[in-house]
């Protein structure tokens, strides 16, 4: 038969739950609070636990180490089962498995819960064979909610939040167990994890510099993007002004076209009276200049 929740192999069920229980003398001491059950004649004070004493009525008696506590007439009663409950302040570790944001990822955390036990008796009614199996459930349940709201990449924020919400009061786990408990948890990264965590930080980093890169060339672009106008618009101007040595000076690039350019674009203007773009287009449509012979600081004015 398998024992019951909360009991460690071969642990009885206590009075008033499945009627009296069998008495077992020989059973591993249980991580605690509950630590072993007692023949009924056991009374034996110990420095380090406490006795509670279930009776058939319902009734129960607590032997701290230096009082006894009675809960109902029952002095003159057999007991029909004796249970010793550790006291004092303990401390219980276990792992415990907390989801991430994403499908099928977990934060590794350790639990560390420092305990001391508040009613013995209610330790015993619930069966409190081991804090790490009773607290597991609560603590999973009470804190995925927050490790969900993190990546694997962001184990010390999920960390803190953690820490925060225990602080809250919200959660009590051991409670309703009879506990006092303090809960510490502890996010902890294996090593594959933490090659993981350190490439994808790596790849945080190098999206930073691609998008400070991108940032200015787009105002690079930008610049050079307006300095072309404002070069297309100052030539304009000259070409109306009839500025033709200074337009031939700017554009071209070898020295000796100068007189050329400026000969042709008086012609074109005498002529044409048109723009100055599409003057400058028949200039090198027609052979008079090459574009290789075009200042360079200037061909980006033309494209425009």
């Amino acid at each position: 038969m398998n024992p019951a929740p909360g009991h460690p192999p071969g642990g009885p069920s206590p009075a008033g739950a499945d009627g009296p229980p069998e008495p077992e003398q020989h059973r591993t001491p249980a991580p605690g609070p509950l630590v072993r059950e007692h023949p009924p004649g056991h009374r034996h004070r110990s420095g380090q636990t406490a006795l509670v004493f279930l009776y058939r009525n319902g009734t129960h008696r607590v032997m701290w180490p230096h009082h006894t506590e009675s809960h109902g007439s029952a002095l003159l009663r057999r007991p029909s089962g004796v249970f010793e409950v550790l006291i004092g302040r303990n401390v219980t570790r276990f792992g415990l498995e907390l989801p991430a944001a994403g499908d099928g990822v977990f934060f590794q955390a350790e639990v560390e819960v420092h305990w001391e036990v508040e009613e013995p008796h209610r330790v015993v009614v619930q069966r409190v064979w081991d804090v790490a199996d009773m607290l597991r459930a609560p603590l999973m349940d009470g804190l995925r909610g927050v490790s969900r709201r993190f990546g694997l990449t962001e184990a010390e924020r999920a960390e803190a939040a953690i820490r925060d919400e225990l602080r809250t009061g919200r959660l009590l786990p051991g409670r309703d167990l009879g506990l006092r408990t303090d809960v510490y948890v502890f996010i902890t990264l294996d090593a594959a994890v933490r090659d993981q965590v350190a490439e994808a930080g790596q790849e945080l980093v190098g999206m930073g510099v691609d998008k400070q890169k991108a940032v200015r060339m787009q105002r690079q672009d930008t610049y050079q993007h307006d300095l072309v106008v404002q070069r297309a618009r100052h030539l304009e101007v000259l070409f109306r002004e009839g500025e033709m040595g200074q337009i031939a000076y700017l554009m071209a690039a070898n020295p000796d076209k100068q007189w050329e350019i400026r000969k042709q674009l008086l012609d074109e203007r005498r002529e044409r009276q048109g723009d100055f773009f599409q003057a400058f287009t028949r200039l090198i449509d027609n052979g008079v200049l090459e574009r290789h012979e075009i200042d360079e600081t200037l061909r980006p004015v033309l494209d425009h």
